[in-house]
């Protein structure tokens, strides 16, 4: 048997030890893993901080544009005639009627619009007046705030009247 004093010193011996290995683990886990570790997460939140304030001034920036953009989409959306939409119907023949009043043009005809391609709207009329009131009529569907596409023009001629038919889209 051995000396109690012998057994205290190899316990304490291996106790210290224990504690020398754990706190050897202990480090190495702090110093090479943790740390490093660490230092990338807060290394990724500053970036994290960084982009969402260039976030942010971006769309301070580009907010503005897109609500103009947003408001011009929608008046050039205004331009086009529609089909199915009764209201833009409407406001194609009353614009086409007010254009012929306008330039003194007697109607013949005009047929209500119908629909055609997919989201397009197509109308036929026919007027007769002079030749300088039906040139005058174009150069103003030509020129007015809605885009009107002329895919058939017919021009007759009879004394001093002119008799002109559109198809239009």
């Amino acid at each position: 048997m051995m000396p109690i004093q012998k057994k205290f010193i190899l316990t304490t011996a291996g106790v210290v030890l224990a504690n020398a290995a754990l706190c050897a683990v202990f480090a190495y886990l702090v110093f090479y893993q943790i740390f490093p570790l660490s230092n990338k997460f807060f290394e990724m939140e500053k970036e994290i901080r960084t982009t969402e304030q260039e976030l942010r001034a971006y769309r301070g920036q580009i907010l503005p544009e897109y609500e103009d953009a947003q408001k011009d989409i929608t008046k050039i959306e205004n331009l086009f005639f529609i089909a199915n939409d009764d209201k833009k119907e409407l406001e194609l023949v009353l614009f086409i009627d007010e254009i012929i009043k306008r330039n003194n043009l007697g109607q013949v005809s005009i047929t209500p619009p119908g629909a055609l391609e997919a989201g397009k709207v197509g109308v036929s009329l026919t007027v007769n007046g002079s030749y300088t009131n039906v040139i005058r009529m174009l150069r103003e569907l030509e020129n007015e705030r809605f885009f009107i596409t002329i895919n058939q023009l017919s021009i007759l001629a009879n004394s001093t009247q002119i008799t002109m038919s559109i198809a239009a889209l």
